[in-house]
């Protein structure tokens, strides 16, 4: 009867093995970024954000996406009021693995896949004409390494750098590596982490 009992019970306090255990915590958290860039030979300002779903403190799913800075790519003077500029965004699915999260300063690893577009835009005086017919479509991948300080519970600072590969590039005189580059990141996080 000893034995039967035993082999009634044993079972029962086994637990099922998982891929991420069984005491799996939650968090998320969304904030602004600004990259600054490389673009077309000039300097170049992205700004946007990111956010993300955090599964035991160091998995993070999620999603970002970047907008070149209003004039910021002059690509032709027409006149004293009127000149050509390069209008871009992109945004992408993003994966990033968060090593040491509970450290004051720890390091994370990141990559956005996604698409882009350009466009090119003529400002006249004041006002601004989007050539919309002549969009240019491209493929994103970003790899990214970040440096990040624990401010306080909800707050996280980052600085980090990335390199942003294309394909796609064929418009306005431009190719994939007129686009593509190394990039320096600001980011600040708010959320559960």
């Amino acid at each position: 009867t000893l034995t039967l009992i035993l082999a009634l019970t044993i079972p029962v306090l086994a637990q099922d093995q998982t891929l991420l255990g069984n005491d799996i915590s939650h968090g998320g958290f969304g904030g602004p970024v600004a990259k600054f860039t490389n673009i077309d030979n000039q300097f170049g300002v992205l700004v946007g954000g990111r956010g993300g779903w955090i599964i035991n403190h160091s998995l993070i799913l999620g999603g970002g996406g970047y907008g070149l800075v209003q004039d910021n790519i002059n690509r032709r003077y027409l006149g004293p009021d009127e000149k050509q500029y390069l209008t871009m965004g992109y945004f992408g699915a993003m994966l990033e693995y968060d090593i040491h999260p509970s450290r004051l300063v720890h390091t994370s690893i990141i990559m956005l896949i996604g698409g882009g577009e350009l466009n090119q835009a003529t400002r006249h005086h004041d006002s601004i004409d989007i050539n919309g017919a002549t969009k240019d479509n491209f493929f994103v991948c970003e790899p990214e390494i970040n440096v990040t300080l624990n401010l306080v519970n909800f707050m996280r600072l980052g600085i980090g750098g990335s390199y942003r590969f294309v394909s796609g590039v064929e418009s306005f005189g431009l190719t994939n590596s007129d686009i593509a580059g190394p990039a320096a990141s600001l980011t600040l996080r708010f959320g559960n982490f």
